[in-house]
């Protein structure tokens, strides 16, 4: 379970939240949904270390995710995060094998644990293994978001951040993308945090999560319950 203890976060003298205290079980989908410059993908980035919080705790399965301000690459090691733009997430100079041979590396596997890691991981995406010897602009935006994942799933997550991650593909693609994750999450017992401001699409995927409104006349975000019709 990830737990948000009175988390506020500022860029500068703007605050985007201030006061956030809220828990992702450790199973299932937790919907995250807000309009655009709500504050969500900076939730997601906090999560992932990219950015840092102001005030309060974060708690991974009971352990701190910041001490001192200082993110814990330990215990953070558990998130990993899927991003909106499929193709920014790789090196158009390299190959899919040498990206995902560099994760493989980051998780400590060695070379023949790596390989194997690596047509485990594709083929648990629904791809070929003669994909991987492409570049990022050859392959679809489908096929390079099933790589995105791929990638996520070689540093053994227990958490899977989706942000926006299928807002640029087409209805069919969007489809095929998200049947493959609800799979996976059965598969390898992943918790999806789904990040996105379709709520037709949270209340159908997500068991429990939050919104977040931006009260324009304070500038305050606010986080409501989401709860779907649904489950």
């Amino acid at each position: 379970m990830i737990t948000f203890l009175h988390v506020g976060k500022r860029f500068g003298k703007i605050p985007i939240f201030d006061d956030y205290s809220f828990e992702i079980p450790d199973s299932g989908f937790f919907g995250l949904e807000g309009d655009s410059g709500s504050g969500k993908s900076t939730l997601a980035r906090i999560l992932t270390g990219l950015t840092g919080i102001d005030k309060g705790e974060i708690l991974v399965d009971g352990h701190p995710l910041y001490i001192k301000g200082k993110y814990q690459r330990d215990v953070g090691g558990v998130i990993q995060m899927v991003y909106q733009d499929p193709y920014s997430s790789f090196d158009p100079c390299y190959r899919f094998s040498s990206s995902l041979l560099e994760a493989a590396r980051v998780a400590g596997l060695g070379k023949k644990e790596a390989k194997k890691a690596i047509e485990e991981a594709i083929s648990l995406v629904g791809l070929e293994t003669e994909i991987l010897e492409k570049y990022p602009n050859n392959v679809s935006g489908g096929e390079a978001q099933r790589i995105a994942i791929a990638r996520a799933l070689l540093l053994s997550p227990k958490y899977l951040i989706l942000d926006e991650a299928t807002s640029m593909l087409d209805t069919l693609t969007q489809a095929s993308v998200l049947s493959l994750v609800k799979d996976l999450a059965c598969k390898r017992q992943l918790s999806i945090i789904l990040i996105s401001h379709d709520e037709a699409l949270l209340n159908a995927l997500c068991q429990t999560g939050i919104k977040i409104h931006n009260h324009k006349e304070n500038e305050k975000k606010h986080i409501h319950s989401l709860t779907s019709s649904s489950h």
